[in-house]
């Protein structure tokens, strides 16, 4: 009984500190001293997703940047690059995906190394196809929400022959307890 604890406490030790690193890992890093900005640029006629890193107020230099949009279900990474020595890494804008309703996309900037600056800043920039949730009409299908008539009628008019002996047999139990009272 007392081995069993133990293991049991040390396997409940061992998947929570594996937790708590992997949120340490993943989780929003914050540097009082690492500003991003982020902006987009053109460059030889391409849009491109600009990042400037800058530590202590300067340009910090070969320093790997990813870039993400933000999406429903995660980040998608458009693009890595190492920072110049102006501080700044550029990738290809994404085009053709779906933004908000104006059309804008959420872009994350991540500084991955050197370790002792990693941090992110994200900015909501225009460039994307402009998402219109229009009311979508289902038709009545088997597949859809909206069962098709027949289908209903299939079902209702079998069930609605239960129910209505139900009833009967019920009607029938109170008449025969009336009678017999009687």
């Amino acid at each position: 009984m007392n081995a069993q604890r133990i293991i049991f406490s040390f396997a409940w030790v061992v998947l929570f500190v594996g937790r708590v690193d992997a949120f340490a890992a993943n989780g929003p890093t914050t540097r009082e001293n690492v500003q991003i900005i982020i902006a987009t640029t053109t460059e030889d006629g391409q849009r491109m997703l600009q990042a400037v890193v800058k530590a202590d107020g300067k340009p910090l230099e070969n320093a790997a940047v990813r870039f993400y949009v933000v999406r429903t279900f995660g980040n998608l990474l458009v693009g890595e690059d190492k920072t110049l020595d102006d501080g700044s890494a550029a990738v290809k804008f994404p085009t053709g995906l779906p933004g908000s309703t104006d059309g804008s996309l959420c872009i994350i900037a991540q500084v991955k190394e050197p370790a002792q600056y990693a941090t992110y800043s994200q900015a909501t920039l225009a460039g994307g196809t402009p998402n219109s949730m229009e009311q979508i009409t289902f038709p009545r299908a088997l597949w859809g929400r909206r069962a098709p008539w027949p289908l209903l009628l299939a079902i209702g008019v079998p069930l609605g022959g239960v129910w209505i002996t139900y009833a009967f047999v019920v009607a029938q139990i109170i008449a025969i307890r009336k009678g017999a009272k009687s």
